[in-house]
């Protein structure tokens, strides 16, 4: 699709919505955990909220690699440089594959020790362990995902990223009660099911949109034997990406900051600020989309 021409409004609504709907993806997989772990119990929430901050961490690389990712495959594309835009689109998996890497290392090394500070007590602490063993390979997953779909989008292809990320979104909604509360025969996991119908849901539409990707027609391709690391091109998408993931950083030092002064009141008063922190964090990503 040439989104250089038609009306300009109409076509920066429609950059707008497809936008806000992958953005919002990230914050709407923790709201719907959230929202059925309330069932199993205040401590439940609060787990899903103390191990959730680092979902934030996810957002902050999302928004880096797909303005980086995104932008330059679209000034390519601009230029009917077909090859650029496949270079910068086999780069900007690489990194993130990379950073997907680095970041489960991190949780694997220091998870335990970061959500043991944070929550309010024992109980809340084994939760999180639960809850994360499943959601940080969904969280990792989210940024190739999050590649594809700006990739995508930088070449003029909407419909294909944002028809994956709203299907996994549903996919998860329809999930998590089946394996968080145990509805229809299945068994009843709570926080640790909440985190695998994440991880399913996820995991899917990650090869959904690979799958896509590999079709002789389309116009970027998986290219794993060209994802070799070119650290000038990452300084690029970096340099482009950076600064968009600094609002994101700077809210999740203020979450992390407030988590930790909560725990000494209970499970429930962090269970509410993260109920309130995440219905914020839709608005500031919608304003972000629009911007």
């Amino acid at each position: 699709r040439d989104l250089t021409q038609g009306a300009v409004l109409r076509q920066l609504l429609t950059l707008t919505a497809v936008s806000l709907i992958g953005m919002a993806a990230q914050v709407l997989y923790g709201i719907i955990d959230f929202y059925f772990v309330g069932r199993v119990g205040p401590a439940a929430q609060a787990a899903v909220a103390v191990a959730g901050s680092l979902n934030m961490v996810v957002m902050a690389l999302t928004q880096m690699l797909v303005v980086g990712t995104s932008s330059l495959v679209a000034q390519a594309v601009g230029r009917k440089r077909a090859d650029q835009a496949q270079q910068w689109f086999d780069q900007g998996m690489s990194l993130c594959l990379a950073l997907s890497l680095l970041f489960v290392l991190c949780v694997l090394a220091g998870g335990d020790g970061f959500t043991r500070r944070l929550s309010s007590d024992e109980e809340t602490s084994q939760l999180c362990a639960l809850y994360l063993r499943w959601m940080t390979p969904a969280m990792a997953l989210q940024l190739p995902m999050a590649v594809m779909g700006a990739a995508l989008r930088g070449s003029g292809n909407l419909r294909a990223g944002m028809i994956a990320q709203t299907a996994s979104v549903l996919l998860n909604t329809l999930l998590a009660p089946l394996l968080v509360l145990g509805w229809l025969g299945f068994p009843r996991l709570g926080v640790e099911g909440a985190g695998l119908a994440t991880f399913i849901a996820v995991t899917l539409a990650t090869i959904g949109l690979s799958l896509y990707l590999m079709r002789a027609r389309s116009f970027l391709k998986l290219r794993m034997q060209h994802w070799r690391p070119q650290l000038q091109s990452w300084r690029s998408l970096l340099g482009l990406g950076l600064p968009a993931a600094a609002e994101t950083t700077v809210m999740l030092c203020y979450v992390v900051f407030v988590m930790y002064v909560l725990r000494g009141f209970g499970a429930e008063q962090q269970a509410g600020f993260g109920a309130g922190a995440r219905i914020n964090n839709l608005f500031l990503l919608a304003a972000g989309a629009i911007c």
